[in-house]
């Protein structure tokens, strides 16, 4: 029998790789969005159900009718800058939302297997304090809410697994970068899109002091398989955590001048102060490696760089 696995949050970037995965492995894949699905160049063979996890009811009536194997939740809010501004909306909707799913995951019969939870975290929770290749054993130091509700929702699901009645798995999520299935991240306030965007546009780029930090970029098809991995590891009673990144950094101005090459453009580049930005953030991807048997085969920035560029939505119109 095929697997079922709902996807939260399954109609953005990472959500529409990861469906992409899980329907090429042979899995029943239902996404569920507030929203119709945004990438119609990714039509994928998937059941869409528009809903919110806000909404404790709706999302109830989906699980328990959905008799899932898996969750995969990637739902919530995740501008780092704009949950200055809108706390609550932002642990309103992650941990609130996430609160949802659990009790949703508790009022599934008890003679029905209760499905388990591969929720998507951000590195963001390791703060900016570290330098270098950081491990799962760093102690989490969020600097914002974004980041706070990320953990308070790790916190969650490793309480809850504790209690004996969830399988779960968190993967800590590099910057995911590339492009999959004709999709690329297009959103302004993360580093490879802002770069694609001035070459599309032919605008100047805003590059944090000499662009010389270091960061970890990683394939959201290799994000995907890495989803995959922890479904298949998941086990009731307990909740690791896993980094999943490429394991390796690039130097900021290197992958500007990759995208100059590949694009074949020459940017024009604005320098502003290097300020509360850690000069290096990398991944130590030695246990999912270990654990999950997994690790990355796109995620060089070269790669990244050549699947993203074609994706751009100026590229595709032209």
């Amino acid at each position: 029998m095929r697997m079922r696995a709902l996807i939260t949050g399954g109609t953005g970037y990472i959500g529409t790789a990861v469906a992409s995965e899980l329907v090429a492995s042979g899995m029943h894949v239902t996404v569920l969005g507030q929203r119709e699905r945004p990438y119609a160049e990714a039509s994928l063979d998937t059941e869409l159900l528009v809903a919110d996890i806000r909404d404790r009811e709706v999302l109830t009536r989906v699980v328990t009718e959905g008799h899932f194997d898996t969750i995969v939740h990637l739902a919530g809010l995740a501008r780092t800058r704009e949950s200055f501004n809108k706390p609550l909306d932002y642990y309103e909707t992650n941990v609130g939302g996430t609160v949802n799913l659990l009790r949703a995951i508790e009022a599934v019969p008890a003679d029905a297997p209760a499905p388990s939870i591969i929720y998507g975290s951000s590195t963001l929770v390791y703060g900016s304090r570290y330098v270098g290749a950081v491990s799962e054993t760093a102690a989490p130091e969020p600097e914002s809410p974004y980041a706070e509700t990320k953990e308070a929702v790790e916190r969650l699901l490793v309480a809850q697994a504790n209690t004996g009645s969830l399988a779960g798995t968190i993967l800590r999520i590099f910057n995911v970068a590339g492009g999959v299935n004709g999709v690329c991240d297009t959103d302004p306030t993360r580093i490879i899109p802002t770069l694609m965007r001035a070459a599309a546009e032919s605008i100047p780029v805003n590059l944090i002091g000499r662009g010389v930090s270091v960061r970890d970029f990683v394939h959201p098809a290799d994000v995907a398989t890495a989803f995959r991995a922890a479904i298949t590891a998941a086990r009731p009673g307990a909740c690791p955590i896993y980094n999943v990144g490429s394991g390796t950094g690039t130097r900021i101005i290197d992958a500007l001048h990759c995208l100059e090459e590949v694009a074949g453009v020459q940017l024009e580049i604005e320098h502003t102060p290097q300020e509360g930005v850690p000069p290096s953030l990398i991944a130590d991807i030695t246990a999912a490696g270990r654990d999950l048997e997994w690790e990355p085969a796109r995620s060089d920035i070269r790669t990244i760089i050549s699947d993203a560029w074609p994706c751009w939505p100026r590229n595709q119109e032209s």
